[in-house]
């Protein structure tokens, strides 16, 4: 199994993906690995897939790109608390904006703080508009 998503769509590994080249590079490998075609009973065809769908979606892009082991710091889990309080979904919005512009230009690092904090800002923006 390839484990570099960007490697396997011949993508440098940059937080901006040109989604035009990585829509083309799919279905050129899934024209080569489709399960009608190779015999593996689709198992590299389901790994293009999983890579496709992360790297075409900028938060799984950057959950990926952050690595594991991401955990929330305990004021961050009560910055978000108060923030819950308040409601300001548009400055939540705004800062999440700001953050993945961020996140694109960081060291690797510095990439899981700032996408645990990504997530959790947007797990609260959700929360704050589904109800509307």
């Amino acid at each position: 199994m390839v484990t570099d998503y960007f490697q396997l769509f011949g993508l440098p590994r940059q937080f901006e993906v040109d989604l035009n080249l990585l829509n083309q590079r799919y279905f050129e490998l899934q024209k080569q690995y489709h399960p009608d075609i190779a015999k593996d009973n689709g198992v590299k065809s389901a790994e293009v897939n999983q890579a496709y769908n992360t790297l075409k979606n900028r938060m799984k892009r950057a959950e990926y790109m952050a690595g594991k082991d991401l955990k929330a710091c305990p004021a961050l889990l009560l910055e978000i608390m108060e923030l819950r309080e308040n409601g300001d979904v548009e400055g939540a919005k705004l800062e999440i904006e700001s953050l993945f512009k961020q996140f694109a230009i960081t060291n690797d690092e510095d990439k899981k703080n700032i996408f645990v904090r990504i997530k959790y800002l947007t797990k609260f923006v959700e929360d704050a508009t589904s109800d509307t």
